[in-house]
């Protein structure tokens, strides 16, 4: 084990200097996992262990290792293609083979490892927050990353790839729907994430999925009680998600405040599931499903019901766009039916079938501005819904080939609404039905955290949870109110070149900061310098966890 110690500064124009010193540790295939273990039980904030070239048999432990904020402990392969961690279990329940156990820790970034025959999770997470999984790759397991405990919040999987096994789509060998959901193969029920009496707070982006029983299972059904904290204040975000045997979304018992937008799902049984599931606000926008013409597992595009919990808030349905050869909302023999649904602006090409494909209309509903190929069932028309709608082809331009933006003459040009109760970002007066505007996704509401309906165990930090650059202007996105003073200072930094900047205020009740430049400035490949970060009105320093630009200080 060779040790390199020096000290960290910030990539770029500007120097990041750090009163702590940071320990790079390299571990080689020929220590073995238990020197990383050994050596994580003496880890600092602002360590780096090197994980080099090759196979390590066992499992990464830490317990009561803790990073700080913006100097956290990363466990890091060398190359992401040729690190991996070998669980040697074969599948099972209620097995220990994970690949990592995070017990009793904080500010870990897990990053660039490969994972295989870890059962029956590979990332197993108790009691600890503000952990992250970062460009990782698993093969199996029934979750990438299982969380549980209050204590535990704050969790980041970002630009991941996680397969189960190609039999989980394919049902071959006697792996059936029944069998995988609660029968000899239930160790595959499961998702990329999901949590058990956690404290919730995550963010799931830019992951590639498949051949999973399902992609977003959020949180567990336990003995029939409501877990009101697991699935809150969640973003699930520019997903790829392939071949999903069961369910793509599906929060359990009670949600609130989750943003899921910008994914796109090819071949599933149903996208969207939300049965017996109580709390809200969902969003839902942006998203494009597809069937495959040799898909022949495909049910339906959303699974609503509330016979033992219903949505007190609304789910909010709006410019997502569909190419399927199956209904909507089930099919006509059964009772489902959800509150609260808002649904508009979206586009419809349903292929193969007869009906719209809605048989029953919840309390407090409504579906307004879509566009269909297939007439609106009796059901809309009684409940004097889609006054706006049309029935007509969408027109995407090859959705079979995954472009569902519009042709020049698509009928859904122009046709939307701009609702009053949420906000869509569009420069033009008009905005189109479905999930392209022109050549780019819509853009809903920003994330903005959401006091849980118990109390927490925790104060969010603000972060950035959206950048938009135009017209020389920088605006940021804060997951909660900031406020800053007259000393606060930014820099902009694009293509190691310091922007001038002329003038920075807070807008939208402290929750975004505009940031005006001489210079233009790119969406992309741009990083900032704070003076120092900004503190929150509920008093918390922000952070740069799960920023999506980079940030640093002086």
């Amino acid at each position: 084990m060779r040790v390199i110690i020096f000290l960290l500064f910030f990539a770029g124009a500007f120097s990041y200097p750090v009163n702590v010193l940071s320990k790079t540790i390299t571990i080689t295939p020929d220590d073995d996992i238990e020197t990383l273990n050994r050596a994580l039980k003496e880890a600092q904030p602002n360590d780096t262990f090197l994980l080099k070239k090759g196979i390590f048999t066992g499992r990464i432990e830490l317990d009561k290792v803790n990073g700080l904020p913006e100097l956290p402990i990363v466990i890091i392969g060398e190359n992401s293609n040729d690190c991996f961690i070998d669980g040697n279990s074969l599948p099972g329940l209620k097995l220990e083979k994970y690949g990592c156990q995070i017990i009793n820790s904080s500010w870990v970034v897990i990053q660039n490892i490969n994972f295989y025959n870890c059962w029956t999770d590979i990332i197993r997470v108790e009691n600890s927050n503000y952990i992250s999984v970062k460009n990782c790759k698993a093969k199996g397991g029934r979750r990438l990353l299982f969380t549980t405990g209050l204590s535990s919040h704050h969790f980041l999987v970002e630009n991941c790839e996680w397969e189960q096994d190609e039999k989980v789509w394919s049902h071959a060998d006697d792996y059936s729907w029944d069998e995988i959901h609660h029968g000899k193969y239930s160790y595959y029920n499961g998702s990329i994430f999901q949590s058990a009496r956690s404290g919730g707070v995550f963010v799931l982006r830019n992951n590639i999925i498949r051949n999973t029983f399902n992609a977003f299972r959020i949180s567990q059904v336990l003995n029939n009680e409501v877990d009101y904290l697991s699935a809150s204040n969640g973003e699930i975000y520019d997903n790829v998600i392939t071949n999903t045997s069961d369910n793509v979304f599906e929060p359990e018992n009670y949600c609130s405040n989750l943003h899921f937008y910008h994914n796109s799902m090819i071949n599933c049984h149903a996208f969207i599931s939300i049965t017996e599931v109580g709390g809200g606000p969902i969003y839902l926008y942006g998203n494009t499903g597809l069937s495959e013409e040799n898909c022949n597992d495909g049910w339906t595009i959303f699974k609503l019901s509330n016979n033992e919990r219903t949505l007190e808030k609304p789910l909010y349905i709006f410019n997502n766009s569909w190419d399927v050869d199956y209904d909507i909302f089930g099919s006509p023999n059964n009772i489902w039916k959800n509150n609260h649904i808002k649904h508009f602006n979206n586009a419809y090409f349903i292929r193969g079938q007869k009906h719209f494909g809605i048989y029953n209309i919840g309390e407090n509903n409504a579906y307004d501005f879509d566009c269909s190929n297939l007439k609106f069932p009796p059901i809309i028309d009684r409940s004097d819904y889609e006054q706006n709608g049309i029935v007509a082809n969408p027109k995407f331009r090859n959705s079979l080939a995954g472009d569902f933006s519009l042709k020049s003459n698509s009928p859904c040009i122009k046709a939307g609404q701009k609702p009053t109760e949420i906000e869509i970002f569009n420069n033009d007066e008009f905005i189109d039905i479905g999930c392209y505007q022109g050549e780019t996704k819509v853009e809903g509401p920003p994330f903005r955290f959401e006091k849980p309906a118990i109390k927490s165990e925790y104060i969010e930090k603000p972060r950035i949870v959206r950048h938009k650059t135009g017209n020389y202007i920088l605006t940021l996105w804060f997951s909660v109110p900031i406020k800053i003073d007259k000393n606060f200072k930014v820099q902009i930094i694009q293509d190691d070149k310091s922007l001038i900047v002329s003038k920075i205020e807070l807008i939208d009740d402290g929750y975004a900061l505009k940031i005006y430049s001489v210079e233009n400035i790119e969406q992309n490949g741009i990083a900032l310098v704070f003076s120092k970060f900004p503190r929150g009105e509920n008093g918390e320093i922000a952070t740069s966890w799960a920023s999506t630009i980079k940030v640093a200080t002086y």
